[in-house]
């Protein structure tokens, strides 16, 4: 997807998954804390590794003229910033061990912050 995204220039359906990725697991990030969260939540499980790809593959930041205004971001600000401190939040001790695990792994080494 992320391929042929950048060889057409067209966006759309990357800022669709990242859109509805997004969404999905920040309603959730607000479970932290609180002993909600479900350590077996597929879903989540899946929008934390697809953000991961995502931010690392798509080269989000560098067409934000398409993906900012989609997001409902001003221009200057990097969706991969905002993707990584989603992420990050779900790597406190007080997340269940599986889904830290998923969002390390999922926070990976090629974010440009």
């Amino acid at each position: 997807m992320c391929l042929i995204a950048g060889i057409s220039r067209e966006y759309s359906n990357v800022i669709k998954v990242t859109q509805n990725c997004f969404r999905q697991v920040k309603n959730l990030e607000k479970l932290i804390g609180t002993g909600g969260l479900n350590p077996q939540n597929t879903l989540l499980t899946r929008c934390l590794y697809l953000l991961g790809l995502l931010a690392q593959h798509a080269n989000i930041d560098r067409n934000k003229e398409q993906v900012n205004p989609a997001l409902g971001l001003p221009k200057n600000v990097s969706v991969t910033g905002m993707i990584a401190k989603l992420i990050a939040a779900f790597t406190k001790p007080v997340v269940p061990e599986q889904l830290r695990k998923v969002a390390i792994s999922s926070y990976g080494s090629f974010f440009e912050v």
